[in-house]
């Protein structure tokens, strides 16, 4: 539930990666900064419409799901 329908909303979550190279290798493969810790964010505009972030870099919904 948006708690306010008329100004974007943001979901984030931060996720310690603990150097695996599973997770590193995902990074590499898509172009994105590698951290420790990964912030995920995703914001919700007032028409409905979604971006995805990763460590401040926009993602499809595919790499987000991945």
């Amino acid at each position: 539930m948006l708690l306010d329908r008329e100004k974007k909303n943001f979901v984030e979550g931060v996720f310690a990666l603990g150097g695996k190279e599973e997770a590193a290798a995902f990074f590499r493969d898509n172009d994105l900064d590698a951290e420790d810790e990964v912030v995920i964010r995703r914001e919700i505009a007032p028409n409905g419409k979604t971006r995805a972030f990763v460590n401040d870099t926009p993602v499809n919904l595919e790499q987000l799901r991945n």
